[in-house]
């Protein structure tokens, strides 16, 4: 699994990691070892662009609730 769809995952479980990511979403992001191009993806919330970079297909990896650390000031 990619470290974007690893990140992804543990934002969904992860309290301490959320709140990283709330207080400095680039540092989290480059702490999980993601690529200028999925923190980019990540950022603008480019879902489709995450399932190609995470090679989701719709089987297994979920994006449902993703949203919501996406732009954590909205």
């Amino acid at each position: 699994m990619s470290n974007l769809a690893n990140f992804l995952k543990q934002m969904g479980t992860d309290s301490a990691l959320r709140e990283n990511y709330v207080a400095d979403p680039d540092g989290t992001m480059q702490s999980a070892g993601l690529t200028q191009e999925e923190m980019d993806a990540v950022k603008a919330g480019d879902k489709d662009k995450i399932r190609e970079l995470t090679g989701s297909n719709g089987d297994g990896f979920d994006l449902v609730g993703f949203h919501w650390f996406m732009k954590p000031d909205e």
